[in-house]
């Protein structure tokens, strides 16, 4: 049971860290891109330099 505990701890700590992140990547835009909006461009840029 304890093992169980530790990876719940471990759990929740990397859902803080993921969280900070999103929110510190997002700090100096009005509003961060969505998932579906990252994606995109990510898509659309890795796809222009392949092309070329």
């Amino acid at each position: 049971m304890a093992q169980m505990d530790d990876m719940e701890q471990l759990s929740y700590e990397e859902s803080k860290r993921q969280t900070k992140e999103r929110k510190d990547k997002g700090k100096n835009m009005i509003r961060p891109f969505t998932f579906d909006e990252e994606k995109i461009l990510r898509d659309g840029l890795f796809h222009n330099n392949v092309e070329d």
